[in-house]
């Protein structure tokens, strides 16, 4: 079914008018008069592709994690630095691509349900790879440690864009990728115990 190029661009003014608003009003302040005016739309057409704000907020969420989502495959539990490196470069180039939404996710109060999302993907991802890498464990076994080091790569990220750090990301993710690789050297480490356990059990 081919896509409406008029009912593409409506819905794109709204969203840029969303993330605009976004940068300097708190959620609930925003108003779908004061939104609809910012996109140059009236309320009809508005309601004709979103319930409220809330709605508008959801189709951005979902829009960016469809699109970072492709970038997190690229996670390789036996390489922690080049994936660490493409996973924040693809983020910095897509956030920098889209000017508007790098401001709201980085510096805006309503950008909390999008940063979970963002680090709830990379944790599915991680938490599969391990998995794959480390046979003989369960999830239960690894989903805290992979929960902290995911979040940690995202949340260190946006620390350092927040902090204008005039440090290169290649030294923000070979401090980053140090823990990582540490907290992963432990999983193995269980994963190896394991595996000798269940050895001898067959014994």
């Amino acid at each position: 079914m081919k896509t409406d190029k008029r009912i593409v661009k409506t819905k794109t003014n709204i969203k840029n008018a969303f993330l605009e608003l976004a940068q300097s009003k708190k959620l609930d302040d925003i108003t779908v008069s004061e939104l609809t005016a910012h996109a140059k739309v009236n309320r009809s057409t508005f309601y004709l592709h979103y319930d409220s704000v809330l709605g508008v907020l959801a189709d951005i969420e979902t829009e960016i994690a469809e699109k970072i989502a492709s970038h997190f495959d690229t996670f390789d539990i036996n390489d922690i630095y080049g994936s660490t490196y493409k996973i924040l470069a693809n983020l910095s180039a897509l956030l920098d691509g889209i000017p508007n939404l790098k401001k709201c996710i980085v510096f805006s109060e309503n950008s909390h349900n999008i940063i979970v999302k963002l680090k709830n993907i990379l944790i599915e991802k991680a938490i599969c790879a391990a998995l794959a890498d480390f046979p003989t464990l369960k999830e239960d076994d690894i989903k805290y440690p992979i929960t902290f080091a995911s979040a940690g790569i995202i949340e260190s990220y946006l620390k350092w864009v927040r902090s204008d750090d005039s440090k290169p990301m290649e030294v923000l993710i070979a401090e980053v990728g140090k823990i990582t690789v540490r907290i992963l050297e432990d999983i193995a480490t269980t994963d190896k115990k394991t595996a000798q356990t269940h050895e001898s059990i067959k014994i």
